[in-house]
């Protein structure tokens, strides 16, 4: 150090040449250097699950996507979330895609700010649900397209509504084109990374309208991890007895017929999480995939038991909340089995 207090001519140099590397560096550098720095960092805090009363925020338009009624609704600081509710013979799966997403997050993965909610509607009639804040588009920056279109403008074959051509192939192709004809960056390693999450939760629902890609005409980047409900034992009715039979074997069992969102081209019935584990290993960007292990472990141990203690029974019941840490305990095995 100088006399003063001020930096040593060696302590300017090695910040500026270091400066001058960061801005040298290319888009997909940068995307992989944060990566490196999501894997390092420790787990965050699971934040607290809460109910909002969203009844005076200002509708703003219907979304027309999946089957469920969705609005997107305007906060008190001109934020936009979409509202929508769980299928009726779902009640808990709103606490459940919240959940999860607060894992993903904690984790270092993108995915975006959640809460439960509550509203009355103009006819006196209450009802719940979930707000998860908009990540597909700022003013003049961004696009959002789903899986879907983005195979059916690399593949004419492609038939969006055939459950069995939403292939780990044609995705592949897919994001193959994007990352070499519209600068998509690290589109394969962050569509593995969130195959990977998935396996962990047992999500059986990324079909072709559960992910996409943020786009303009400089960039284009794997949109966050969203509609995270089908997992953790959110079909589960009070008359099944996976809440009442808990015995390893049982959980082994049902873990291992978790369905993905994923077809192969032929079979009606959607691929398992198993099948996806193994197709997914001929990808090499799968390999680095594999680096999360240790933060899942992490989050398990260190995170999730407080997180669901705290969950009020209103929203998420004691034993299904405690299914859901057996199960990410037995699935985590399971994962660990399958790709080490």
């Amino acid at each position: 150090m100088t006399r003063g207090g001020g930096r040593g001519v060696a302590e300017v140099r090695l910040q500026s040449r270091a400066k001058a590397n960061r801005v040298r560096r290319t888009p997909i550098e940068r995307y992989f250097a944060r990566r490196q720095l999501a894997l390092a960092r420790d787990v965050r805090p699971l934040k607290k699950l809460r109910e909002v009363d969203v009844s005076s925020w200002r509708i703003a338009g219907q979304e027309t996507r999946g089957k469920r009624e969705k609005f997107w609704v305007v906060d008190p600081q001109n934020q936009e979330w979409l509202r929508k509710e769980p299928r009726e013979k779902r009640p808990y799966e709103r606490a459940i895609e919240a959940t999860v997403l607060r894992m993903a997050r904690a984790l270092g993965l993108a995915a975006p700010a959640s809460n439960l909610c509550c509203w009355v509607r103009t006819d006196g009639d209450s009802r719940t649900g979930i707000v998860v804040r908009r990540f597909a588009t700022w003013p003049g920056r961004y696009e959002f397209s789903p899986g879907g279109d983005l195979i059916g403008g690399v593949d004419k074959s492609y038939v969006p509504l055939d459950r069995r051509a939403h292939t780990l192939d044609r995705i592949r192709f897919a994001l193959e084109y994007w990352e070499r004809q519209r600068n998509g960056i690290g589109l394969l390693q962050q569509f593995a990374d969130m195959v990977f999450f998935d396996a962990w939760i047992g999500n059986s629902d990324r079909h072709q309208e559960n992910w996409g890609i943020l786009h303009n005409p400089a960039v284009a980047r794997l949109a966050p991890i969203f509609d995270t409900a089908a997992c953790l034992g959110a079909e589960q009715l009070d008359k099944y007895d996976l809440l009442a039979d808990r015995r390893a074997v049982r959980l082994e069992e049902y873990v291992a017929d978790c369905r993905s969102g994923f077809g192969d081209g032929v079979n009606k019935k959607l691929l398992k999480q198993e099948q996806v584990v193994s197709e997914m290993s001929r990808w090499p960007e799968w390999k680095e995939s594999r680096r999360w292990l240790p933060k899942f472990d992490r989050l398990l141990r260190s995170e999730v038991a407080p997180y669901l203690a705290s969950v009020l029974d209103a929203f998420w019941p004691e034993n299904r909340r405690e299914l859901a840490g057996l199960l990410l305990r037995t699935r985590l095995d399971w994962l660990k089995a399958h790709v080490t």
